[in-house]
């Protein structure tokens, strides 16, 4: 169709008309609502106040999404996780505090502990204060808090620590070390602590230390308050954990305390790695029963760490019926109703033991024939289906184990691959985990 001069000028009008609708209306579109990503302390991966969005460390995401709920007039009620100074307000204190975590500065931070706090063998949420950031501490020492730092990279910071005789050799040069932390007693559950008397109150004046680091369970650290009077913060995590969620938080509690994100970030993301792995072969998987042994002669029962590894590994609980309390354990030879097939029946006994993996020198027949033979008399298949499970290594790595003494089909190779990743990433020195025992019998 021919166009003459005032047809085109009319055409370019409009054409120009309808482009700034277009751009009007392009700016007059709401922005982006970046308060859908808020999220609570259940689902965090980083259960610290100020968190607001839940990942795995507190940044310039979460300061967004504060100024957004203030400049909403967003009620704390709503969006707990934004107090991050716990004054029950959401406003500029808590960006101002937020700003200070961020850049490693002096101050308070807020954030869950994992702890049992009343006493009735589950893990609670406990909102606890922390002096920030930290540079030196002292532990009680178990198999799971040593690996959960050492994994971080949270060595020197250690001064002081409890333990017993099965930690693993592969600390030797770090918590071991008694030249570089203080031993503070031979249980690793408790630190003897009199403000301004002993070995720990003069370790925490010398080496100006500000936290104890302890487990979720109320056997770990029962003199709490004495820290806490005497201006040492205890921080709690659940160390042995096999929920992922959990995981993440205690590698990445580590990792905001002690300024090493980058390192926590790695551990969390090789866990989450290791975890899905584990699934995946899960999946086809399954329909075995077990019981976990925890110490020699005792069987786990409840929701100990201990059964959550073979839970994760697809076995089904036979102690899980019964009523036995609060407790986490109990003596078999006092309960011998647990080697009734009748009552209960299981295959397989797992028996979770701390000993020297990192090492050959644990004396695995000698210590096989320990933890089984009293077992062997009662139980109805004698040492057929007894294992002994490595505990001084990370815990995926233990589900893979037990999975291995569980199913014909998965093999050793399969579970040496997930730890050697551990091993590689992780870990001082090397160790071809292929060559060592982590697990007993081997079965060919």
């Amino acid at each position: 169709m021919a166009m003459n001069k005032n047809t085109m000028i009319v055409l370019a009008v409009v054409v120009v008309l309808a482009a700034a609708v277009i751009v009007a209306a392009v700016f007059l579109l709401p922005g982006k609502d970046i308060t859908k990503d808020a999220t609570d302390m259940e689902t965090s991966e980083l259960k610290v106040f100020g968190n607001i969005n839940g990942d795995g460390v507190i940044d310039q995401k979460d300061i967004d999404i504060i100024q957004k709920l203030i400049d909403d007039g967003k009620a704390v009620t709503d969006y707990p996780a934004a107090d991050a100074n716990q004054d029950k307000k959401i406003d500029s204190k808590d960006i101002d505090l937020v700003k200070k975590i961020i850049a490693g500065e002096s101050c308070t931070i807020w954030h869950i502990n994992l702890h049992d706090t009343d006493g009735d063998g589950k893990m609670d949420y406990e909102t606890v204060s922390t002096k920030f950031p930290i540079n030196s501490i002292i532990c009680t020492g178990s198999s799971n808090t040593f690996m959960m730092l050492y994994l971080c990279d949270v060595v020197d910071e250690v001064k002081g620590a409890s333990y017993g005789s099965t930690i693993d050799n592969i600390f030797k040069d770090n918590y071991k070390n008694e030249e570089k932390v203080k031993k503070l007693g031979t249980s690793s559950t408790s630190i003897a602590f009199e403000d301004g008397k002993g070995a720990a109150s003069e370790l925490i004046k010398e080496k100006n230390v500000t936290m104890v680091l302890s487990d979720w369970n109320r056997t770990y650290l029962t003199n709490e308050a004495d820290f806490e009077k005497a201006g040492v913060d205890v921080v709690r995590i659940a160390a042995a954990s096999t929920d992922i969620n959990t995981v993440a938080h205690n590698s990445n509690l580590l990792g905001l305390l002690f300024q090493k994100q980058k390192r926590a970030a790695e551990v969390t993301e090789y866990m989450k790695e290791v975890f899905d792995k584990i699934d995946k072969k899960m999946a086809k998987e399954g329909g075995v029963t077990a019981v976990v042994s925890s110490m020699t002669n005792y069987y786990s029962v409840g929701d100990s760490d201990y059964n959550a590894v073979a839970k994760y590994a697809g076995a089904t609980i036979a102690l899980d019926k019964g009523d036995w309390g609060t407790t986490t354990s109990i003596k078999v030879m006092d309960n011998l109703i647990v080697f009734n097939p009748d009552e209960y029946k299981y295959d397989y006994i797992i028996h979770l033991r701390a000993y020297n993996g990192y090492t050959n020198e644990a004396n695995l027949p000698e210590l096989y024939d320990t933890y089984t033979k009293d077992i062997a008399k009662y139980w109805e298949h004698g040492t057929d289906g007894q294992y002994i499970v490595n505990g001084n290594m990370p815990i995926p790595c233990r589900i893979a184990y037990a999975m291995v003494c569980f199913y014909d089909d998965v093999d050793k190779a399969w579970a040496d691959e997930i730890h050697q990743g551990f091993v590689d990433k992780f870990f001082e020195g090397s160790y071809d985990v292929s060559k060592l025992s982590f697990f007993y019998p081997i079965e060919a």
